[in-house]
Parts: structure tokens; C-alpha cells; sequence
């Protein structure tokens, strides 16, 4: 490897690690590091190597690049018909993810790490996490104390920096990387880190708790449940097992006395909905009452337009149309997306958007459960729950982030399997 290469693949690194760390503090910062990575990828050439790479592991990386093109192609060609004229072009410069980064990371040709640079990534996001967690639990611990409020303890009071779906998601991921990583280094990692680390579990998923998410704490809740069955059945301690979900579940119990207002957003409407025979029986406006009438609409606009969808750019603009024909005025007022990423997926591009949206998510899902890669499969785990009750890939934070991840996540073997030596060790080859 020629020293040029060698300088783009420790730039790529640099970036790398920059990237995983502001994510979960300063989101703006993330676009410009992905453009510097797209320069740093241009400028190093080797176009052919890179995109024979592409086909030289195993089929879900080419699958996925062409998947994720198609996606983003099918943006590019909706947009063409929008009739939102005030900002046509937004929706391509937010889905911008699923170009750049299968571009990036599944063409890894030179850009290898030795294996042991894994733990640099690592923290570079616990570091970026934990300092996030820090702020945000003392800015909201010194407005408790000079108001006496315990609501600026939760939610949007509490999540400052990111909203607060966002802002557990990258709590629950960083759990997942800590579990993952004692578990296949626990031998390997010295004993006052382990503690370090195992301390750590129960502070981030405070903050998920302090998020006060409920889609959040809901996927918290069934990744850590798989977790703890996935672990029973790998390792054979049954007995281990058995009482980490019996503390689970009583965890999941003593929320209403040593948390109520947790509890409380849980329990928040959820009478009047089961009670409803339509939707005139909903009289009383909350966050569950408002979720259904948000649900009620989207699915109305993906039955009426099944195969090709409206257009994303113009999802918001149905949407409103039909929360006013239904006279759901809270909605329309705020102007609410479909709170859900399938319906919001199949409202903008159809039935073949759709299929190929979930494929790009199920392919990894899958060839993750046949290679044991329980960090994976638990991340998409994650990340398929919060679909289902929130639009995550609507905003900046939430697509740059999980594209990234995801992407990282199943093409990390091949990221971390270089054997080339740093600059400095390097001699000129001829």
C-alpha cells in the first residue's frame, strides 16, 4: 500500500471516529464530517478496486448498495412530481444517507483497520454518549432545584440536546456495544474497566428512562429482553438467567412508584382508545389519543394510494389534508407526520418503495442471526420497534445515525480486517 493511501485510509479513520462521536452531541456538526468523507473518498481514487471490493465478500454487500441506490433513486424520481414547490429538493438532501454511506462503507477497499483499532470507535461513541448523558442530567438537575418541578427531570425537559426518541436511541446502542463488548473481550479487558463499563449499563438506561420515551423504553425493554434469552441459551446458565428476568420485570413494575411520571405517559389515554367503537367516541386530545387519529389517516392514505404513494415530499401535505377532513385539529395545527416509519414509507413511495425500504433492513436482520452477531441483530431489533411508533427517518439525527450504524455495524469484519501498518512504519513502496 502506497503512502497516499495509507493517509487517506488514517483521514478516513480520523473522521470515522469524529463522526461517532458528535452524534449524540452536537448533530451539526455531522453533515460536515460526511462531506470531508466523501472528499476523502474521491480523492484517493482507485475506483475500480473499491467497487470490485464491492462483489469480492459475500452478497448482502452489493445487495444492499444497489438496494439503498434504488431507494434513493426512487426519491429522486417522486421528487420530480412533487407539487410541494416550496422546498422540493429537501427530501433528497435528507435522504442524502442512503447514497453516501453504502458509497462509503460497502466499498471499503484500502480504508481496513487491524482489529484492535475497534476499541477507538468504540470510545469515540461512549465518550460522545456519556458526556451527552452528563449535560443533559445536570442541566435538568439544576432546573429541578431552583424550580422544584420533578417534570424538568423528564422528556423534552431533560433531552436538551436531541429529541428525546433520538436521544434514548443512542443510550440503548451504546448499551448494546458495552454488552457486546464484554462479552466477546471479557478475558482481554482489565478488571477496573470491566467495572467501568458494567457501571455504565445502568446509568445509560437511566437516561433512557429520564427520556422518558415510550417507544423508547418499549424497544429498550424487548432488546434487553432478547438479550437476556439469547444469553441463557448461549452460555447455558439458567439459573443466571432466570433472575436477570425476574429483575427485569420487577424493574419494568416498581417504574410506577420510583418513576410515576413515566408511568403516567404510558397509562395516558389508553382507556379512552380501548373503549372507542370509531373515532367520534375520542373526545379527549393526549399524545395516545392523538397517535391513533395520526394512525387512522396514514393508513387511509396508503390504502388510497397502494403502489406508487404520493410522493415523500408530499406526505405532509396529504396528511394535513386528511387530519382537517377528519376535524383532528390538534393534529393539523402541529403538523404531524405519519409517527410511524412503515406508514410514512408506504404513504411516500408504495408498495415497491416499501418492500425495498424493509429489505435493506431485514438483509442485515437476517445474515446477522445466521452469523450469531447478537449486537446486530439486537441494533436492527432496536431500531425496527421504534419504527413502528415513530417516524424515525424524518429527521437528520435519526437518518444519518441509523443508516451510518447500520451500515458499520454489518460491514465492520471487513472494516477491522486490515493488516497494514501506520504511517509512521511505512516505507515508500516503489
Amino acid at each position: 500500500m502506497t503512502k497516499r493511501r495509507i493517509i487517506h485510509q488514517q483521514i478516513f479513520f480520523i473522521l470515522s471516529m469524529a463522526l461517532f462521536f458528535v452524534f449524540p452531541i452536537y448533530k451539526k456538526l455531522a453533515p460536515i464530517i460526511v462531506v470531508l468523507m466523501i472528499l476523502n473518498w474521491l480523492a484517493e481514487g482507485h475506483f475500480r478496486s473499491k467497487f470490485s471490493a464491492l462483489f469480492s465478500d459475500n452478497w448482502t454487500f452489493p445487495t444492499l448498495f444497489i438496494l439503498s441506490i434504488l431507494f434513493y433513486g426512487l426519491h429522486v424520481v417522486a421528487e420530480t412530481y412533487t407539487e410541494n414547490t416550496t422546498q422540493p429538493y429537501y427530501e433528497l438532501e435528507r435522504k442524502l444517507s442512503f447514497l453516501a454511506f453504502p458509497i462509503i462503507l460497502l466499498t471499503i477497499h484500502s480504508f481496513r483497520f487491524k482489529k484492535g483499532k475497534g476499541k477507538w470507535f468504540v470510545l469515540a461513541f461512549l465518550g460522545g454518549v456519556l458526556i451527552s448523558s452528563l449535560y443533559c442530567f445536570f442541566q435538568a438537575g439544576i432546573k429541578y432545584l431552583a424550580t422544584g418541578d420533578a417534570s424538568m427531570m423528564y422528556y423534552v425537559n431533560f433531552s436538551v440536546l436531541e429529541h428525546p426518541t433520538y436521544y434514548a436511541m443512542y443510550m440503548i446502542t451504546a448499551v448494546l456495544i458495552i454488552v457486546n463488548l464484554l462479552y466477546r473481550e471479557w478475558k482481554k479487558i482489565k478488571k477496573y474497566h470491566r467495572y467501568i463499563l458494567i457501571g455504565l449499563i445502568p446509568w445509560f438506561m437511566l437516561m433512557v428512562m429520564l427520556s422518558n420515551s415510550r417507544a423508547a423504553i418499549l424497544a429498550m425493554g424487548l432488546v434487553f429482553l432478547f438479550l437476556i434469552i439469547y444469553m441463557i441459551f448461549k452460555t447455558k446458565r439458567y439459573i443466571i438467567g432466570a433472575v436477570m428476568l425476574v429483575l427485569m420485570i420487577a424493574g419494568g413494575f416498581s417504574t410506577k412508584y420510583l418513576m410515576p411520571h413515566v408511568f403516567d405517559r404510558f397509562n395516558m389515554g389508553i382507556g379512552e382508545v380501548l373503549k372507542a367503537r370509531s373515532m367520534e367516541d375520542i373526545k379527549f386530545t393526549n399524545g395516545t389519543t392523538i397517535r391513533v387519529q395520526i394512525y387512522y389517516c396514514s393508513l387511509e392514505l396508503a390504502e388510497e394510494n397502494f403502489w406508487t404513494g404520493v410522493g415523500p415530499g408530499d406526505v405532509s401535505d396529504e396528511l394535513m389534508e386528511k387530519y382537517k377532513e377528519y376535524a383532528f385539529r390538534h393534529a393539523a395545527e402541529r403538523g404531524y407526520n405519519a409517527h410511524n416509519e412503515y406508514l410514512q414509507v408506504f404513504i411516500g413511495l408504495g408498495l415497491i418503495g416499501f418492500i425495498i425500504f424493509m429489505a435493506i433492513f431485514l438483509i442485515p436482520f437476517i445474515y446477522a442471526i445466521r452469523q450469531g452477531d447478537f449486537m446486530q441483530i439486537a441494533f436492527i431489533l432496536m431500531l425496527l420497534t421504534l419504527f413502528i411508533f415513530e417516524s424515525m427517518l424524518q429527521m437528520q439525527a435519526g437518518i444519518m445515525f441509523i443508516v451510518f450504524l447500520l451500515l458499520f455495524f454489518h460491514s465492520r469484519v471487513r472494516i477491522l480486517s486490515g493488516n497494514t501498518p501506520d504511517i509512521s512504519e511505512h516505507t515508500i513502496e516503489s
